[in-house]
């Protein structure tokens, strides 16, 4: 009987090949897309700008993808990763306004800068403390005839004190009762903004003088009707009707 004897060179390069074959590392796969990123803020009950902005929560949306970050105390955040598609962005924060910016076009490579608002805390209801209104007549005459005032032009200037330090509109509602609530109003408008400080913002109410005009034509002089102010965010979607600041209007 012939034995047979492997040389153990041999058997040893066997063992070695079948050890390689059956534990070979699969190949590492890239990381597909690239990165959206960018700055963003967060702005208190009275609209000045906080220095601590972290904790947003900024995400990206597609139809077959979605991806966030959190921002960190400067306000600057980044999605990596992001294959291509058209996004939705949004910013949130617990008990603050969310911010969108929608149709946001990225080809999947490299790295695109997104430039989104950001959000706001709940106005306060007494960001607006006080005003006065200055009113105005400009008559004009008959050129033949009785000298009788025919027709008039009525200017209101309304000084507004304010415990706004950033940018908030301001809602002017005309009204017949001091206590109507938002909805209830004769015209409304949001002013001219003539000049503006840290607590005092002037406005004269041409619009509104003139949709009242149209509103009551000849019997406007002589009225008492009631100027409410209100903050009016345009942040807040469900536009909350704050307690107003009353200014009567003896026209």
């Amino acid at each position: 009987m012939r034995s047979h004897c492997w040389p153990i060179a041999v058997l040893l390069s066997l063992a070695l090949l079948h050890m390689g074959c059956s534990h070979a590392p699969s190949p590492v796969e890239p990381v597909a897309g690239g990165t959206l990123y960018g700055v963003t803020w967060i702005s208190d009950e009275y609209m000045n700008f906080r220095t601590d902005r972290r904790g947003m929560v900024v995400t990206a949306r597609s139809t077959t993808w979605s991806g966030s970050d959190t921002t960190n105390a400067d306000g600057s955040w980044s999605i990596h990763g992001v294959p291509a598609g058209v996004y939705t962005m949004t910013v949130t924060k617990e008990g603050c306004s969310t911010s969108t910016l929608a149709n946001v076009q990225f080809v999947g490579a490299d790295s695109l800068q997104v430039n989104i608002s950001g959000v706001h805390m709940p106005i306060a209801a007494d960001i607006v403390s006080g005003a006065t209104a200055s009113i105005s007549w400009i008559y004009k005459y008959h050129h033949e005839g009785p000298d009788v005032p025919y027709d008039s032009t009525v200017s209101i200037d309304v000084i507004v004190s304010t415990k706004l330090a950033g940018d908030v509109a301001l809602r002017f509602n005309v009204t017949e009762t001091p206590d109507a609530n938002c909805d209830s109003y004769v015209v409304f408008g949001s002013g001219d903004l003539q000049t503006s400080s840290t607590s005092v913002r002037t406005y004269n109410l041409f619009d509104i003088c003139s949709k009242l005009r149209d509103h009551y034509g000849k019997t406007l002089p002589g009225r008492t009707l009631y100027l409410q102010i209100r903050p009016w965010n345009l942040a807040d979607a469900n536009r909350t009707c704050f307690p107003p600041c009353v200014v009567t209007l003896k026209l």
